[in-house]
């Protein structure tokens, strides 16, 4: 029985010196793995096999001690993990506030935007220069307007319809 302890404490010796983690886990490694040896020997031995022949057996069934701490130095660290667990959930976070500011951001009112169109049954704006002309008009006017509010000036004429209102009135106008 002596000598079953002294093969398994030797491989357990071996791999405490091949492990490159904190002191912490090495310790909770080498007495997981002694543990496990330990009773891979006991169950061979009450397969009828002598306590050297059982702890060899269990030894070669669970690996050389070098290639068993490059498992385990292979292993990600806690703080690893975790630090990966809280960040995930932040950069979720992120991309959908991005996408959610970028989609606020299409829908404004003046804003060009061809689902808009098509909606009202006209057919999607086309990217001409009278069409960028007339949404740059629209606004320049709603700037104008707000200048003069704030300049106590009583509020101007309607502005100039931008190109999709245009287009949604002439479809409106061609139905009747």
């Amino acid at each position: 029985m002596h000598r079953r302890e002294t093969l398994i404490d030797g491989y357990v010796r071996e791999l405490a010196h091949e492990l490159r983690v904190a002191r912490w886990r090495r310790r909770r490694i080498v007495a997981e793995v002694r543990s496990h040896l330990l009773e891979a020997a006991r169950a061979e031995r009450a397969a009828g096999l002598d306590a050297p022949a059982a702890a060899q057996r269990a030894l070669a069934r669970f690996g050389a001690a070098g290639e068993a701490a490059r498992e385990f130095n292979a292993l990600p660290s806690a703080r690893r993990l975790t630090l990966r667990r809280a960040l995930a959930p932040c950069l979720v976070a992120v991309a959908l506030t991005c996408t959610a500011s970028a989609s606020v951001g299409a829908f404004q009112p003046g804003a060009p935007h061809a689902s808009r169109d098509i909606r009202a049954g006209g057919a999607a704006p086309r990217t001409s220069a009278r069409a960028t002309a007339g949404a740059a008009g629209a606004a320049a006017a709603r700037a104008a307007h707000a200048r003069s509010r704030t300049a106590g000036a009583s509020a101007p004429s309607r502005a100039r319809p931008n190109t999709s209102e245009r287009s949604v009135e002439r479809e409106r106008a061609t139905a009747r």
